[in-house]
């Protein structure tokens, strides 16, 4: 090579290198960028990888995921993730499986899917370890070809399983179903109706913790939450023979809750179900992610915690264990394009402060659908990773907590402010409350985007009370409108609506 080309080489290596280092020194206080991370580990090569979920005890990492529309996939490290071993499918070659759900129990390891090649049925394998499993066995539902999200959880030798039907049942509505084995499959239970969202339920969870199920999903709950997704649920204390009334566990407000997460406390028998909500911005594709918490195995929901920063979040998953509260999740904020990378966040009081958001990778692409699960002494992630020109892979990267430890450039979650509005819709006045630790303005704006009239506010609780006239005393027409309320760091944005 010439003294020229030699050059240039070496120049054009240290542009990329100074291009990396930029990069990191404008991300801010997510430096450093792995602190106590493992590098991160690529699991899979064939591309169109979806739906990751992690399971973890002992030193043995369990990964389970779907490919496109061929198969249900699996991996596992038997040495806390030092080695692999290599990849097995579940699933028949040839039938399309979506939505695989991985529960660990007593007896071993219990993987479901959504068959949907000739039959929309209920596809599961077993295996006591996984180094071996067993042949694909299938679960003819009552509502053969309208089975959708099937969802399982495993205790001893029972196993629970809960899908929505796709088929109306003389109700004229699609109900959530739900049916179980006693004797490790060998046979199932009559087939009982848990509950009825109105339309298609966006996820279902299912979740065996101190002798209660607890099965939760997010849609439209009723006719008069019309538009609105909220995360609610359904509990049972008799291994699935009844179950309770419809209970909230998202608050129930105008903004919308999704994508929920389900996790339980072993030791505790504490229920967190993570979610999004967009309640702090007007965008329904992105938010914070919050966190429920029941004491009394999913009686009530009393407390929720905030987990992430910024409103830009989607896609949560969580784990709960001690008093340890793992959140992570896939964040927009990073770029113009929103192309999202992962967020995880700590807390050891069970949510009552955050130790601080860490960005956990740096992809040139996209990274999303994270799932976290705490084994013996470390935490374990997975994720999918949109590379571009390669598609969609599976990822793994793990860390070892140590409490002592202080990871620099964390933050705290911002104080927040309180907005509410009453009546929504009116006619003639809006009754504004706002309670917040720091004081600010709140505005009023049309659809496009001008400011109508505006208000001072103070530290405290704060009654407003507007009378529907803009700035200069005029009175407005009927029509959408918006309350933005901005303090510190904090900013909501509803929507109001005047009818005349």
């Amino acid at each position: 090579m010439s003294s020229a080309n030699s050059n240039g080489a070496n120049i054009l290596r240290i542009g990329k290198f100074f291009l990396a280092f930029l990069i990191i020194i404008l991300s801010g206080y997510f430096l450093p960028i792995f602190a106590g991370w493992s590098e991160s580990v690529r699991l899979t090569y064939r591309g169109h990888e979806i739906h990751p979920q992690v399971i973890a005890r002992n030193d043995t990492v369990h990964v389970v995921w779907y490919w496109g529309d061929n198969y249900t996939s699996y991996m596992r490290s038997t040495d806390g993730d030092e080695t692999w071993d290599s990849l097995i499918n579940l699933s028949d070659e040839g039938h399309y499986t979506v939505y695989p759900d991985l529960s660990i129990g007593e007896n071993g390891l219990f993987v479901t899917w959504q068959n949907r090649d000739i039959f929309y049925t209920i596809g599961y394998s077993t295996s006591i370890d996984g180094s071996t499993w067993s042949s694909p066995e299938y679960i003819y539902t009552d509502n053969l070809n309208d089975v959708y999200k099937p969802a399982s959880t495993v205790k001893g030798d029972s196993i629970f399983i809960t899908y929505f039907s796709l088929e109306d049942d003389s109700t004229g509505m699609n109900p959530i179903r739900y049916f179980s084995s006693y004797n490790d499959g060998l046979s199932w239970s009559d087939e009982i109706t848990v509950g009825y969202p109105l339309g298609s339920p966006q996820d279902i969870l299912l979740k065996y913790c101190h002798g209660v199920l607890l099965l939760t999903w997010s849609g439209v709950v009723d006719s008069a939450h019309a538009n609105q997704y909220h995360v609610v649920g359904y509990r049972s204390d008799d291994a699935g023979q009844t179950w309770s009334d419809l209970i909230w566990i998202s608050p129930d407000h105008w903004h919308t809750a999704q994508s929920p997460c389900l996790s339980c406390n072993d030791e505790t028998g504490q229920f967190a179900v993570g979610y999004m909500d967009y309640r702090y911005q007007e965008y329904s594709f992105h938010g914070d992610v919050f966190i429920s918490i029941s004491d009394d195995g999913g009686r009530t929901w009393p407390s929720e915690v905030q987990a992430s920063t910024q409103p830009t979040a989607r896609m949560p998953a969580i784990e709960f264990y001690s008093d340890t509260l793992l959140a992570t999740w896939s964040d927009r904020r990073f770029n113009d394009e929103g192309d999202r990378q992962i967020i995880i966040n700590r807390s050891n009081n069970s949510g009552a402060t955050w130790g601080g958001e860490q960005r956990l990778t740096y992809t040139t692409g996209l990274s999303t659908e994270s799932w976290v699960s705490a084994g013996a002494d470390k935490i374990h992630l997975v994720w999918r990773e949109d590379l571009i020109d390669e598609g969609n892979d599976i990822f793994y990267k793990s860390y070892t907590p140590d409490s002592t430890v202080i990871v620099e450039g964390q933050v705290d979650i911002p104080e927040t402010i309180d907005l509410t509005t009453y009546p929504n819709p009116f006619n003639s006045s809006l009754t504004i409350n706002i309670n917040s630790q720091q004081s600010g303005k709140v505005q009023i704006y049309d659809m496009l985007g001008r400011i109508i009239n505006e208000f001072e506010y103070v530290k405290g609780i704060n009654l407003i009370n507007w009378n529907a006239h803009d700035i200069s005393g005029n009175r407005i027409t009927s029509g959408v409108y918006f309350i933005k309320t901005k303090g510190g760091d904090s900013q909501i944005i509803k929507k109001i609506i005047l009818l005349r």
